[in-house]
């Protein structure tokens, strides 16, 4: 599967105005927001699914729930602005880094991430120590009080 570049950067230009739409990113002071989508984008790997396009599907949909149910009185309108902001982060990175193999594989082959991260869920700790790592670096949360953070 040949990744296109160009319909990659566009998603990720999405991405940004999913948090810019949602006034995320001004109410909450994000810093380098901007850069993290690029990173983001740059550690999924060309694999036939698990690849930035699927990243960006399941944030444009929680984006898009979001949107929808602004101000309404069902549990999607009631979300506060760090609500939506983890749900986003959390569509975006859930699948950062993912090599294309199942944890069973990685375990039974002994795959440098299951002896990483001793066996446990090895591919899930890649994604959330990949999308943690890329929020630290770039300080993306460092407006946010430490309540907030966690």
């Amino acid at each position: 599967m040949e990744y296109d570049l160009f319909v990659s950067s566009t998603l990720a230009n999405c991405m940004r105005f999913f948090f810019d739409d949602l006034g995320l990113t001004q109410r909450l002071g994000l810093n380098n927001l901007h850069k993290f989508v690029n990173q983001i984008f740059m550690k999924y790997h060309t694999v036939p699914y698990h690849n930035f396009a699927h990243g960006f599907g399941i944030a444009q949909r929680i984006y898009v729930i979001l949107k929808q149910n602004e101000n309404s009185n069902t549990i999607f309108g009631q979300f506060t602005d760090l609500e939506k902001l983890a749900l986003i982060l959390a569509g975006i990175g859930h699948d950062a880094g993912h090599p294309g193999l199942s944890n069973w594989y990685v375990i039974k082959f002994n795959n440098k991430l299951a002896q990483l991260f001793d066996d446990k869920s090895p591919l899930e700790e890649l994604h959330y120590q990949t999308t943690i790592n890329r929020l630290n670096d770039l300080n993306v949360l460092g407006n946010l009080n430490s309540a907030q953070v966690q």
